[in-house]
């Protein structure tokens, strides 16, 4: 298992590619075969749970999110084989905001007093 990135933004927008790819014991690709995709925690959208391989032995899904933190994504076969990856899912500071809370104390306006913010 392999992903395009791994650490994406948690915008629910931002992606990475998930790619299985199968083989035999004599490294041959093995075509049409399911694969199941899945995270942990589940709190990811994967654009597909279920993927066949390709003529190339190749299943591919994308993961996006906006659940901060680590995330084990796995690609499993049906005779019970599998292989994990982690992505992290970052904060998304194009959007951050700011909020400047006063202290909870007196001031008088004198234009003297001042408070430390």
């Amino acid at each position: 298992l392999q992903t395009s990135k791994a650490e994406i933004i948690g915008n629910g927008v931002d992606e990475t590619t998930l790619t299985a790819t199968v083989k035999d014991p004599f490294d041959n690709v093995v075509k049409n075969l399911s694969v199941v995709f899945r995270t942990s925690p589940a709190d990811t959208q994967l654009s597909l749970n279920t993927r066949n391989t390709n003529e190339n032995g190749i299943a591919e899904v994308t993961l996006k999110g906006t659940v901060l933190g680590v995330h084990t994504a796995e690609a499993i076969l049906l005779n019970g084989n599998r292989d994990t990856k982690t992505v992290n899912i970052a904060p998304d500071t194009s959007n951050a905001q700011v909020t400047l809370n006063i202290p909870a104390q007196q001031v008088v306006t004198n234009n003297s007093d001042s408070v430390q913010l």
